[in-house]
């Protein structure tokens, strides 16, 4: 009969470290391929995502956007807009376009296609662009059909003829006393050396009845906007409307964003912003000069929305900056490819969302010397001013996006 040994301490630990080794050299053995295949999948899947994202279509074609230093008096300096008031703050949306007409009542366009007339405690639906149903208006998807108006003027001949320029629906006029209507520009109209008119975005109307107004892309309209400032192309124009025969012809082409434009006081000179350049360019109507393009401002510190003029005796402009310029959109501007990939993958307008808000709007006189620039860093009180209406120093300022009108009393300053 064979009799069992007790394993001795020294002979339990040397068997229990054998077992530990080979559960080790196992647990290693199957590990390995494992390894092999997590790297495998991975490689394969990221190669798949790259040859995705590369037979993805996309609507742009993008190319270098470079804007060049930052030219700025103070730069963030001040907090002069946080003194500003909000009017009407969370019952609108997108107020953008003034006018005044002749008893002094105010006017502005909105995010659902209305236009109305205010004073600082009340507000009144004047018209509507679009046709019924109006249920989904103030949505993106909706606004070619229920209208997106972005200027607004008064004709200097009739204080109560109301130009209208509507980004769909082109330039019409409302006569705000009989309420006739009239459509002088249409953008789905054909004219003869005319691209197509998509995005009409801003105008001027002179003395004798000329408009002069901006489509900031011949490819894109508004609600597709952020695609056309990721393609930095120069699809924007200025245009003239002739009132004598109803032509309409192009005054400057090839425009980057053609955006706010305004006449100065002699209206010897037009100025139009280019938003996606940083720069506004200056436009002679008169003089040796006529039809003439050049710098008017460059390198500006944001970029600049519509222009209006400023009440100095002497003339000037007021510029609303719908963004003030960071490191993140310079860098991206060198990048047309990671441009194209963000649009492929629909990130665009969660980037946009994610950029700083920092309120801007610049006084200049008409030789583009800078007077004054009013900021409010961090956005607290006027985190973006796309207008700037000037009431002998009181300032009304209306955002594209903002939820309420901006009031500054900056007379005696």
């Amino acid at each position: 009969m064979e009799v069992k040994r007790r394993k001795g301490k020294g002979e339990w630990e040397a068997s229990s470290h054998r077992k530990e080794e080979q559960r080790k050299s196992k647990s290693i053995s199957l590990g390995r391929p494992r390894c092999k295949l997590c790297l495998l999948v991975t490689l394969v899947s990221v190669l798949l995502s790259l040859v995705l994202i590369a037979i993805l279509p996309t609507p742009i074609d993008p190319v270098i956007i470079d804007l060049g230093g930052i030219k700025s008096k103070s730069f963030g300096g001040n907090a002069y807009l946080r003194e500003a008031i909000r009017l009407f703050d969370g019952e609108i949306k997108g107020p953008e376009g003034f006018a005044i007409d002749g008893d002094g009542n105010m006017y502005t366009g909105l995010h659902d296609g209305r236009i109305v007339l205010f004073n600082d405690t009340h507000m009144t639906t004047v018209m509507r662009m679009g046709p019924p149903p109006y249920d989904n208006c103030g949505k993106l998807t909706s606004e070619s059909h229920c209208g997106r108006v972005l200027g607004l003027e008064i004709s200097q001949s009739d204080p109560y003829l109301l130009y209208i320029c509507d980004c769909y629906h082109g330039i019409q006029t409302l006569h705000l006393k009989t309420g006739h209507r009239e459509v002088l520009v249409n953008t789905t109209a054909t004219y003869p050396g005319v691209p197509p008119i998509k995005f009409s975005n801003d105008m001027v109307v002179l003395k004798n009845g000329s408009v002069f107004f901006t489509d900031s892309s011949y490819k894109f309209a508004r609600n597709e906007l952020l695609m056309e400032m990721y393609e930095g192309r120069p699809n924007g124009k200025l245009l003239h409307y002739n009132p004598t025969d109803g032509t309409v012809s192009v005054a400057i082409g090839e425009l980057h964003f053609a955006n706010g434009v305004c006449a100065s006081k002699d209206e010897s000179f037009l100025i139009i912003s280019e938003t996606s350049r940083s720069r506004i360019l200056k436009y002679h109507l008169k003089g040796p000069k006529t039809g003439q393009t050049e710098i008017f401002m460059n390198e500006l510190p944001g970029v600049p929305d519509n222009i209006s003029p400023s009440s100095k005796p002497g003339g000037g402009f007021w510029i609303g900056f719908a963004l003030l310029r960071n490191e993140a959109l310079e860098v991206l501007g060198h990048f047309p490819a990671i441009r194209n990939v963000f649009v492929k993958l629909r990130l665009t307008r969660l980037i946009a969302e994610s950029l700083p808000r920092n309120g801007l709007i610049m006084e200049c006189d008409e030789s583009g010397t800078v007077i004054r620039e009013l900021y409010d860093m961090g956005g607290v009180k006027i985190p973006s001013v796309s207008e700037v209406l000037d009431l002998n120093g009181v300032l009304y300022l209306g955002s594209y996006d903002g939820t309420y009108i901006g009031k500054l009393d900056f007379s005696n300053k």
